[in-house]
């Protein structure tokens, strides 16, 4: 039992980390189950910044449009901290002062959060995305989620808003 724990300490240990452009360039193409085609990325973001609700959430449920831009500090699997610019828009299916559910897309920098699912219920957001672009360069498989503090700015109807997220990214995928 020693022999195999250390054979697999120094293998553990005499192997070194492949960078993820040194993964991509070690990856068949024609062979997607190697291992070195599958590259694992992740990312983490504080978000925050200020939407548009239209018509407005009143008391009764209505469709509404809704827009958010911000700033996004995303800190990497790579330990390289950066700030991007955010945009998304989309649709409240039936929001209220209560409550909402929709659908928004849009990016902060680089990253493209493509197909994403919210629900608001009163202050909180949950917000569920399915398909992330995390390195614009290689595909991907990611997914992302965030939880957001939602603050009205505007009353009778709410028009405006503030919000406050923490989110994460994770891909894994072809090189």
């Amino acid at each position: 039992m020693k022999k195999l724990v250390l054979a697999a300490l120094f293998v553990a240990v005499s192997v070194p980390a492949v960078p993820a452009a040194q993964a991509r360039s070690l990856c068949d193409p024609w062979n997607p189950l190697n291992p070195k085609c599958w590259v694992r990325r992740g990312d983490a973001a504080v978000i925050t910044g200020s939407g548009t609700i239209s018509p407005g959430l009143g008391p009764v449920p209505a469709a509404q449009s809704v827009s958010f831009t911000g700033t996004a500090t995303v800190v990497g699997t790579d330990g390289i901290l950066a700030t991007y610019g955010c945009s998304f828009s989309g649709t409240d299916l039936a929001g209220s002062l209560l409550e909402g559910v929709g659908t928004v897309s849009g990016a902060c920098g680089p990253l493209a959060f493509n197909t994403c699912v919210f629900l608001r219920i009163a202050a909180e957001v949950q917000v569920v995305c399915a398909d992330v672009t995390v390195d614009p360069g290689a595909p991907s498989a990611a997914v992302g989620a965030g939880v957001c503090v939602f603050v009205p700015t505007s009353s009778n109807p709410v028009t405006t808003y503030d919000l406050i997220c923490a989110a994460a990214a994770v891909a894994s995928g072809a090189g």
